[in-house]
């Protein structure tokens, strides 16, 4: 379900020539890209209202017993991932947001060291946090006018990545999850401990393991599971959520193409007191990524075209949710 991001985790295939996620420049210095571009973006979610500069969602609702109508925006976009590689060609710094996390409107932002090992691997650790908060509804139940308010999160992510050699690796992630201002059920009928069940502030805790395989230097597969658990302050709101990816890059010197693909279930511990029943749901999702290199013969300048589709089937009507994304951004190469 869609609620404060889109529930569907796109993993990271290599994003450009010049920050690939995977290995680390054999030259001390900067590297990554900065640019900038346009996307449009598609929801249905009576959860989710957007960004402070990307207003979707419905402020009036008339019913909690259907899922939402379809907003359309389209906004101007920007896009950084910039890396420091030290010296020893070993060690290197990096702060920007992930595309797979972008077309999801999480604008989360990391900070963070990685360490190639000599037989160990790439081992890191980074800092996660809300430049950009994404924007809820105070009260998501409330009939008529329905106020926004932000939804921020921040914490640590640790990787460890080719581990001893191997071709496996995976991520571990911790956030604490904060909104401004949570109303959640306070214009229903229902008494304070079911109103403190809706409460969506809390934490959350994933774990991802994943393979990455290269066939003939052109060909990248990675097959990832993940798990989420979320220990939210709500007792209707706790619950977890686990699926499995299927990423694929396809490598040629002019031009990288990616595809995606996730299948997941989201569960709760508890009914939610205004329905009496969990909203358990089925999600997927596909996603692909064009890089072209030296679009109209400009060197250092590429064109990164994204398109992605998800989507969460829940057991409750008013939880259902579907976002469209494309966007085109052109991106200098540090």
């Amino acid at each position: 379900m869609i609620r404060t991001a889109l529930a569907v985790v796109i993993l990271a295939a290599p994003t450009a020539w010049a920050a690939d996620p995977f290995t680390i420049p054999q030259q001390q210095g900067w590297s990554g890209f900065v640019g900038g571009g346009v996307g449009y973006y598609s929801l249905e979610s009576n959860f989710v209202a957007g960004t402070r500069t990307l207003e979707l969602g419905d402020e009036n609702i008339d019913s909690l017993n259907s899922s939402a109508d379809r907003n359309d925006e389209v906004v101007p976009e920007l896009a950084a991932d910039l890396r420091y590689t030290f010296s020893n060609l070993k060690t290197q710094a990096y702060f920007g947001n992930l595309v797979q996390d972008q077309v999801r409107l999480d604008w989360t932002q990391r900070l963070g060291v990685r360490h190639q090992t000599d037989n160990l691997g790439m081992i890191g650790a980074s800092v996660l946090f809300s430049m950009v908060p994404t924007e809820v509804w105070e009260d998501p139940y409330q009939l008529k006018d329905r106020d926004r308010t932000d939804r921020s999160s921040s914490g640590i992510r640790l990787s460890w990545d080719a581990i001893a050699q191997s071709p496996f690796g995976m991520d571990v992630s911790y956030r604490e999850i904060e909104i401004d201002t949570e109303r959640s059920g306070r214009s229903l009928p229902l008494s304070s401990a079911e109103v403190d069940s809706l409460d969506r502030e809390g934490n959350s805790r994933r774990v991802q393991v994943y393979g990455r395989w290269i066939v003939d230097g052109q060909h990248i597969f990675i097959p990832a599971v993940s798990h989420t658990d979320r220990d939210l302050d709500g007792s209707a709101e706790k619950g977890s959520s686990s699926g499995v990816q299927m990423s694929y890059a396809y490598i040629q010197p002019k031009f990288t193409q990616t595809f995606s693909g996730y299948f997941g279930k989201r569960d709760y511990d508890n009914q939610n007191p205004i329905y009496g029943k969990k909203a358990d749901a089925d999600e997927f999702g596909l996603t692909s990524i064009t890089f072209v290199k030296d679009i109209f013969g400009w060197q250092k300048y590429d064109l990164r075209v994204t398109a992605s589709y998800v989507e969460s089937d829940s057991d409750l009507n008013f939880f259902d949710s579907k976002m469209f994304g494309l966007s085109f951004d052109v991106l200098y190469q540090i």
